[in-house]
């Protein structure tokens, strides 16, 4: 079967295999399966929906994400974990041994980086609603964009455990 007219869901299942032989991490797995997730909760065909389908969607719907609107900042985010997921999908073709996610290509550029010298940290102590105690840790000096990112990186954990939470209790249903 072309990878085009593989069902949608086939790009959950490819993000979890490429997480677990370490093509991407934990991270990369929680964003990118978020945002494939919702473009295909949100797609009226989402039962048949294809690989190619969800691609054309991605381009042809203004939000393919979510019935609410989103920031520009968010849609740009959204769109680009999709078209990162959609282009290692492709050029994986079913070989995880041999396939090489996109990502791999910025590793030198990590290394180098991880040779400097840690920016200087502050250490937050944080007692959340659920009575659990947690530690934020973050660069002394945060910008203005920066606070932003978080933000929407916190937003993004939280629709995704949102996301999960739901799909758990459809199929508990069904």
């Amino acid at each position: 079967m072309a990878q085009g007219h593989r069902p949608a869901t086939a790009l959950i299942d490819f993000i979890r295999e490429a997480g677990q032989r370490g093509r991407y991490n934990n991270s990369q797995m929680r964003l990118y399966g978020t945002a494939v997730a919702l473009i295909i909760r949100n797609a009226p065909d989402r039962r048949s929906l294809t690989v190619d389908e969800l691609e054309q969607r991605l381009t042809a719907v203004t939000n393919p994400f979510s019935p609410d609107s989103l920031k520009e900042m968010s849609l740009a985010s959204y769109r680009s974990r999709v078209k990162r997921v959609l282009k290692d999908f492709r050029r994986w073709s079913g070989d995880y041994d041999t396939w090489q996610a996109s990502e791999l290509a910025k590793s030198s550029k990590t290394k180098q980086l991880s040779l400097q010298a840690p920016p200087p940290t502050a250490l937050t102590q944080i007692q959340l609603p659920g009575g659990h105690d947690a530690e934020l840790r973050y660069p002394s000096e945060l910008g203005v964009r920066d606070l932003e990112a978080l933000s929407i990186l916190l937003k993004s954990i939280a629709e995704h455990l949102s996301v999960q939470a739901a799909a758990l209790k459809k199929g508990e249903g069904e």
